[in-house]
């Protein structure tokens, strides 16, 4: 069995990356505009090209998609939708597939206090997530027509070292340059946080636990935590204070949580690193503490 690691220079995809040599899988990365600093075997090209992966994988391949991050709208909507076309057209070609895509808790919507669960219906109320989910139904779809074993995994809002962007990441950024933040609604909202190293082992433990057909699990630390607490750890952490200028305009979604419980039982997915380790681990990663 080979993995092959579709947006492996990502956040996300180079910490994946590193633990699955470290543990001596065998991994061949796609390489289309930023060059990957591991040693590892690789092939370059555009998930945009229809014919990407013919040639590249072979039969009981693992297929790990981690791309289509947030970009300009027309890339973002090409990378997710289009890209996903032409990978799952490669894949029916071959025997034995097993398909693994990075989505996202954003496809839920903006739901209440409860916990999101993988049965409950989503309404994306953001481009993000709306994308995302017919992401997903393009691969459920092929799924369905073709036989293909698909794992979706939904992850929560990740951090940790190497993040370039995000709330997070600007949140950290002006603790060096004391630029000052805006925060909506009051910081109120509450988010699921997932440490990186967690993500990772929710992928690897889908892997090993592989399924059959069409899946879907929630790889998030089952917790929600607000923006005002979130504020708070890194101030107590970095021992500086934040320039924070809080606004009750709402510019996204109030509650983005996720319940876990699934991917615990089916997976053995348990995240481990709880948020004051997490932030402490990245403020030393962004030379903060």
């Amino acid at each position: 069995m080979k993995i092959i690691i579709l947006g492996a220079s990502g956040f996300l995809g180079i910490h994946l990356l590193e633990k699955l040599l470290e543990e001596q899988f065998q991994v061949k990365v796609l390489v289309h505009d930023t060059p990957i600093n591991l040693e590892t075997d690789s092939f370059h090209g555009d998930v945009l090209d229809p014919n990407l992966l013919d040639n590249v994988i072979d039969d009981n391949d693992v297929v790990i998609n981690l791309v289509g991050q947030m970009d300009k709208l027309s890339k973002f909507v090409d990378n997710n939708i289009v890209a996903s076309i032409n990978i799952l057209n490669s894949c029916i070609k071959k025997k034995g597939i097993k398909i693994f895509l990075a989505s996202s808790i954003a496809v839920y919507g903006n739901n209440s206090l409860t916990t999101s669960s993988e049965d409950d219906t989503p309404h994306p109320t953001k481009t993000y997530g709306l994308v995302k989910f017919i992401t997903e139904n393009i691969h459920e779809h092929y799924s369905n027509s073709f036989g293909l074993d698909i794992t979706i995994l939904r992850f929560a809002t990740l951090y940790g070292p190497c993040k370039k962007s995000g709330f997070i990441v600007e949140l950290i950024n002006s603790i060096k340059d004391g630029k000052v933040n805006t925060v909506f609604n009051n910081g109120n909202q509450l988010r699921d946080l997932l440490f990186i190293d967690d993500a990772v082992i929710g992928i690897i433990q889908a892997i090993k636990k592989s399924q059959k057909g069409f899946n879907i699990f929630n790889i998030s630390s089952g917790n929600k935590i607000s923006l005002i607490q979130i504020i708070s750890i890194l101030e107590k952490l970095s021992q500086k204070k934040l320039h924070i200028n809080l606004t009750s305009n709402v510019n996204d979604e109030q509650y983005l949580l996720a319940d876990n419980s699934k991917a615990n039982r089916i997976l053995d997915f348990s995240p481990k690193t709880n948020i004051e380790k997490g932030f402490s681990i990245t403020l030393k990663s962004f030379q903060i503490i």
